[in-house]
């Protein structure tokens, strides 16, 4: 039972998706979806699309899919997040806090995780707040401006 939820967690998922471009040659999206039922996870083509484009998935000289270097995946991943999910950004010292609407905390808050974030010492994260701890006021007040230009940016594009 246990097993099955885990397959159904998204970052699971896109775990499963990284160890089997890193370890198989693998040359379209029909092939991983393949790949994936015979591991028993089912997904559908859009959902697999985004989650390569998550992992900033390539492909090499010869056809085949590559994982790009994992700093470049997680930080397009937390920009998308960040300009998708961000509503609001209160600071005070140390602490941010980061609203999103309801469910997307935790979206949020693992993306700025996995990013690891310069400054960033920890994060919590409820349904709709995420409390982001930082190593120092500067950090902080770094921090809030970078959050603030990429949910604008989000913003602008939307108005386009």
């Amino acid at each position: 039972m246990a097993e099955q939820t885990l397959l159904k967690n998204r970052s699971a998922r896109l775990q499963i998706i990284s160890d089997l471009i890193s370890r198989e040659k693998i040359r379209s999206q029909k092939e991983l979806a393949i790949q994936l039922g015979n591991l028993g996870v089912a997904v559908a083509q859009p959902t697999l699309s985004r989650d390569l484009d998550d992992l900033a998935v390539t492909k090499d000289r010869a056809g085949f899919y590559c994982l790009a270097d994992p700093g470049s995946a997680n930080s397009n991943r937390l920009r998308r997040s960040l300009r998708e999910l961000l509503i609001s950004v209160d600071a005070s010292a140390q602490i941010i806090v980061l609203r999103t609407p309801p469910g997307g905390a935790h979206l949020l808050a693992s993306a700025i995780d996995q990013t690891r974030l310069a400054g960033v010492l920890g994060t919590i994260a409820g349904d709709d707040t995420i409390l982001l701890i930082t190593s120092g006021s500067t950090a902080a007040a770094d921090l809030v401006k970078f959050f603030i230009n990429e949910a604008e940016a989000g913003i602008r594009d939307r108005e386009e």
